[in-house]
């Protein structure tokens, strides 16, 4: 059975603008057994959150074409009589007049979505840090390490085996995966009967394995540049330890 959830996006933030092309995921706003429902809540919820905002401070003029932005002040305006862009400028604000529908648009074309809907089901994954006992999440933005009930960072997870490789933050997963986790564990001494319980795969898949992991002088170490088309090769490793 499927679940339809609503969470919300933590921006990053630059002491000036959000930038909403880059964002965690933070707390559940929502579940929901009905997609109908779920995406009318979703559409509700962004309609307010950007109502309740200054619309200045996402520089929308930064990451938005000069057309798409004269394209909603049109819309505005032939509905509602109100100037939303005039002489290369935009309005700082969301106008109170607004209706639902206009605002929605607003939110979609200038991408100001505070809110993602994501559908699961009984396949889901995430990664397991055995090290610490604990689900992999990236770091909190705006949580403090230091105090556990403060640090709630993006959990890590897909709908697939290999999500960590398709993921649009694969990225930034996979690089927290090189930093935070496998410097704990991963980096290990010794022979190749004694680091594997199957010398012989092992040994031919770090042959096959050479652009994520580094094995010199009977010590193995994952590299510090892998990229997403490398987390097969870091993984296949991994798995034979």
């Amino acid at each position: 059975m499927n679940h339809y959830i609503i969470r919300k996006k933590l921006f990053d933030y630059d002491n000036e603008y959000y930038d909403v092309k880059q964002f965690q995921l933070g707390e559940i706003a929502g579940v929901y057994d009905d997609l109908t429902a779920a995406e009318q809540a979703l559409q509700q919820l962004t309609i307010t959150a950007v109502r309740d905002q200054d619309l200045y401070i996402y520089n929308v003029p930064a990451y938005t074409p000069a057309e798409v932005i004269e394209a909603v002040h049109q819309r505005i305006l032939d509905h509602s009589g109100i100037a939303l862009y005039q002489d290369g400028c935009l309005s700082d604000v969301v106008p109170d007049a607004l209706s639902d529908e206009d605002t929605l648009h607003l939110a979609e074309q200038f991408g100001i979505l505070p809110y993602q809907l994501e559908c699961l089901n009984d396949e889901n994954y995430v990664i397991w840090d055995a090290e610490n006992q604990a689900y992999l999440r990236l770091p909190d933005p705006y949580g403090n390490p230091d105090e556990e009930d403060d640090f709630c960072g993006e959990l890590i997870w897909g709908t697939s085996a290999n999500f960590p490789e398709t993921h649009p933050r694969a990225e930034a997963f996979i690089q927290h995966l090189l930093q935070q986790i496998f410097p704990s564990y991963a980096r290990r001494r010794g022979s190749i009967e004694e680091l594997s319980a199957s010398p012989a795969e092992f040994e031919q898949q770090l042959a096959q394995s050479q652009a994520a992991w580094a094995y010199q002088e009977h010590k193995l170490s994952p590299k510090s540049c892998v990229s997403v088309r490398d987390f097969a090769a870091l993984k296949a490793v991994n798995d034979l330890l």
